[in-house]
């Protein structure tokens, strides 16, 4: 592996593992509805189960009331977000930012699958979007990075592909912002002792129909009901990955034997209640 290889591969990793740390209690959502409810500043109470749209029209609505104007501070400090001081939050700053580096990590890792597709001649990979607010744009985009960083490589070597231009989305677009995106929401986590006040939005969470079939739990539900994993075999193979490939996905394996693939495809042409010798 080259050294470029090698940092790609390090960009990469380290974007999953920033992106990562966004799961129960911690979601993008649940952030933002423990730092409106930890500020104290608000005019009225979040209702219940409220929508991450309606936490963030809260959280903007009691900055304004607030703040009256911009404060000219771009984090809150503990202090500050305990205290309910009245800059504690930037309303022209922070929730602006925080959805930025959602577009941008998204777009991004979009932009560099459809780009290995096209250098490999394959059909573009288009899942619907999540529906899950700002926790969906998260698990949407592990989804796509979990699904062109097999064939990046590869596709860096096809001839007229712009190296540079994908390298920079890898190792800035994603890996920095994604960094920056896990630094700014521990600070608001922690300024808002979050581990203490878990958000209605912390309920919101759907786990694989088809990993949790055979048995396997937490797991998180990003295209049609089915996590990463399951929705990419499903559009590869056009079945459903069977117990033995869902559990080595959950004990970490990066790769699935091209006998159990072929064999579960062949399983999935049996019909209920026929043999495969009938």
């Amino acid at each position: 592996m080259t050294p470029e290889q090698t940092r790609r591969n390090e960009a990469i990793t380290a974007t999953l593992e920033n992106l990562g740390w966004f799961k129960i209690p911690r979601t993008v959502d649940s952030i933002i509805g423990v730092y409106a409810e930890a500020t104290k500043e608000q005019t009225r109470s979040l209702p219940y189960c409220a929508t991450p749209k309606q936490l963030a029209d809260v959280l903007k609505a009691a900055s304004d009331e607030g703040s009256g104007g911009k404060s000219g501070h771009a984090d809150p400090t503990a202090e500050a977000a305990l205290m309910g001081e009245p800059d504690a939050v930037d309303d022209d700053d922070t929730l602006p930012q925080i959805d930025h580096a959602l577009t941008l990590i998204l777009e991004s890792a979009t932009t560099i699958d459809r780009a290995c597709a096209d250098a490999l001649g394959q059909e573009r990979w288009n899942p619907p979007a999540s529906t899950l607010g700002r926790q969906g744009s998260v698990m949407d985009a592990v989804s796509r990075i979990e699904h062109f960083r097999p064939h990046l490589e590869t596709a860096l070597l096809a001839p007229g592909t712009d190296v540079a231009y994908l390298d920079g989305l890898v190792r800035l677009d994603l890996a920095d912002t994604a960094a920056w995106l896990h630094v700014k929401c521990s600070n608001i986590w922690t300024a808002s002792r979050g581990e203490d006040r878990p958000s209605e939005q912390s309920r919101r969470h759907a786990e694989c129909t088809n990993c949790r079939s055979h048995g396997i739990t937490g797991t998180t539900a990003t295209v049609d009901g089915m996590c990463g994993h399951c929705s990419r075999f499903q559009s590869d193979h056009k079945c459903l990955p069977d117990q033995r490939i869902c559990r080595a996905w959950d004990r970490g394996a990066k790769s699935i034997p091209n006998g159990w693939v072929m064999e579960c495809k062949a399983a999935a042409k049996v019909k209920p209640g026929r043999s495969r010798a009938s």
